[in-house]
């Protein structure tokens, strides 16, 4: 359990300090003798709240406080 308790609690911060997963991808517009005109594209695929990731933290320290007080 103590494992799974601090993953939770490592996923947990992470997503408090960042709001998704994104990435930018470059799109060919007009290539017309040696002039080439690219388009940076900034796609989000994953969003999530930073309350998401202090939920997490919030239940991986339950967990772990859980844990130390199974082992007493």
């Amino acid at each position: 359990m103590k494992p799974l308790a601090i993953v939770i609690l490592v996923l947990g911060l992470f997503m408090s300090l960042s709001t998704g997963i994104s990435y930018v991808s470059h799109r060919k517009v007009a290539d017309v003798g040696p002039i080439h005109i690219t388009k940076e594209e900034r796609h989000t695929p994953v969003y999530w709240s930073p309350w998401t990731g202090m939920v997490l933290v919030a239940v991986g320290a339950v967990l772990l406080l859980a844990n130390k007080k199974d082992a007493v």
